[in-house]
């Protein structure tokens, strides 16, 4: 019975590979037939990231200006503006579907990811209570230290010590100010005595 459920899990996890495999030979097929056009350099890229936050329709509403009046505005580039146009809403539609394939592809991740380092934790965990008797599992502890130490103590704040507040000294007491009175001098009053 072992023996038969080892193999299931060996042809799930080489359908996985092979699922894996092909998906992503997809996504390189998708993105050679894309008309990408991310050749920018340095300064090109700069310029479009401060003009990439005018939106779509800034651009569609230049098209129906120039669209108008065609000979008045001569100078600018209607082809331009109408090709920047039919190309976002195209890719658009691309970007929405692929930033969802992505968004669904870190839960997935995250939730496997997580499945399996609950079991390294309890095995470490595990592994150091036997070390304390067992000097032969004190080489898996110090294999699995370096992943899981520095990142548990990540996770935890030292908390920070509150400096005590110093409270200013109190000028004299005018007009029954409130006041502690030691040995005839005026001291200043507690935190807890309002002044008024």
């Amino acid at each position: 019975m072992a023996t038969g459920s080892r193999s299931k899990k060996n042809i799930v996890r080489t359908n996985l590979t092979a699922l894996t495999t092909k998906a992503a030979s997809y996504l390189s097929m998708a993105q050679d037939l894309l008309p990408l056009d991310d050749n920018l350099v340095e300064r090109d890229r700069q310029v479009a990231v401060g003009l990439v936050q005018f939106p779509a329709e800034a651009l569609a509403t230049t098209i129906a200006i120039l669209e108008a009046e065609p000979d008045r505005f001569r100078q600018f580039d209607l082809n331009v503006v109408r090709d920047s146009l039919t190309y976002e809403q195209a890719m658009m539609k691309v970007k929405a579907q692929a930033e969802a394939l992505v968004s669904i592809i870190q839960r997935s991740l995250m939730k496997r990811h997580a499945a399996g380092i609950e079991q390294s934790l309890a095995l470490y965990e595990w592994l150091q209570r036997l070390s304390r008797n067992d000097g032969t599992v004190v080489k898996h502890v110090e294999s699995l230290a370096p992943f899981i130490v520095q990142h548990r103590s990540g996770k935890r704040k030292k908390k920070t010590a509150v400096a005590p507040v110093v409270q200013p000294a109190s000028a004299p007491a005018k007009n029954g100010s409130a006041s502690v009175i030691t040995n005839g001098a005026s001291a200043p009053a507690p935190a807890s005595v309002l002044v008024s």
